[in-house]
């Protein structure tokens, strides 16, 4: 079993079976119910995003996008093996999932903790509309000024937040006043650059094309969409202590021996496939000038790269958590 900085061995029958197809891995029926009354929105693009904040964040929060939460859920619930976070936590009473999207980790957290009171926060209103007994949603604005006392939480979640922060040592500073002592911090992100260990993703193909788009587009928007490189250093920086840094590598495909890398590999190639326009429409037309035509006919080729089986990518995951002194 590979670590995150460890070569992940080839499984050599996969790109004698063709192109793969990563179709849904599971069917209609999903938790994606929960949307169906949002009430502020806008059109664009044919995509349907929020209005608070209005431009603040590049992903629309239709259907589509949404399901994207679901599969990003059970991405993270594989890498992690089946646990929810990797802080050391005990009986943590306020606790904040900052960024919660649809609310599918806020509302496992509470179940798993019925005594604690969870509040998870996001730009749209698009979660549960009947959650736990213990579990709040609020619209509100991580980047705004926190308005909840100071030293409240004892743990404070944050997942998948890139492209989402232009002042991370002000966000980390948030994080930090208003976690109580002894409490806790977990940020986990993954890069959207892509990487091999092989040499199979080279500098004239669509996956280092991909990188460099990304990286571009974020630099366009104002927020760095790979954070993941500097989330343990800035936690530093915040002044937590007893930082923990755990690595991962998400592979693109079932190409890796390993059965938990090949599982990972097979729902990260579907939360691309679906995820591709979904990302890139409103950056790449309101950012970078490109034309809906174009951003589609770029996802199509991708998506095409994506299923070939001829590249042996991955993606850099880090879970960071630390805590605050005493």
């Amino acid at each position: 079993m590979a670590s995150g900085t460890e070569g992940i061995p080839i499984d050599a029958s996969y790109e004698a079976d063709g192109s793969s197809d990563t179709g849904s891995i599971f069917g209609d029926s999903s938790r994606m119910s929960l949307v169906e009354s949002i009430n502020n929105y806008r059109l664009e693009n044919d995509r349907r995003y929020h209005t608070y904040r209005d431009g603040s964040y590049w992903a629309p929060h239709d259907e589509d996008a949404l399901r994207l939460d679901v599969i990003a859920h059970h991405l993270w619930i594989l890498t992690l093996k089946d646990k929810l976070f990797l802080a050391p936590l005990k009986n943590p009473r306020r606790v904040i999932d900052v960024g919660t999207g649809i609310g599918i980790w806020a509302s496992d957290f509470a179940d798993k903790f019925p005594e604690a009171e969870v509040i998870g926060t996001d730009l749209s209103p698009i979660q549960d509309v009947d959650p736990a007994p213990n579990l709040r949603f609020e619209v509100d604005d991580c980047c705004s000024e926190w308005i909840y006392p100071p030293d409240h939480f004892d743990f404070i979640h944050v997942r998948m937040l890139y492209g989402s922060v232009v002042d991370w040592p002000a966000f980390y500073k948030e994080c930090y006043d208003h976690l109580a002592p002894g409490g806790y911090i977990e940020h986990s992100e993954c890069n959207p650059d892509f990487y091999s260990d092989d040499g199979s993703v080279a500098e004239d193909d669509m996956f280092h094309a991909c990188t460099v788009l990304a990286r571009e587009a974020g630099q366009k928007f104002g927020k760095d969409l790979s954070q993941q490189e500097n989330i343990k250093e800035m936690i530093i920086q915040a002044g937590f202590v007893d930082v923990v840094e755990e690595l991962y590598k998400w592979p693109m495909g079932e190409w890796p021996v390993d059965q938990w890398l090949k599982d990972i590999g097979r729902w990260n190639a579907l939360h691309w496939v679906e995820g591709l326009d979904t990302w890139l429409m409103r950056l790449l037309t309101q950012y970078l000038g490109w034309t809906p035509a174009q951003v589609r006919a770029w996802t199509t080729k991708m998506r095409a790269a994506i299923n070939s089986r001829k590249h042996h990518a991955f993606q850099p995951v880090s879970v960071v958590y630390a805590r605050k002194p005493l």
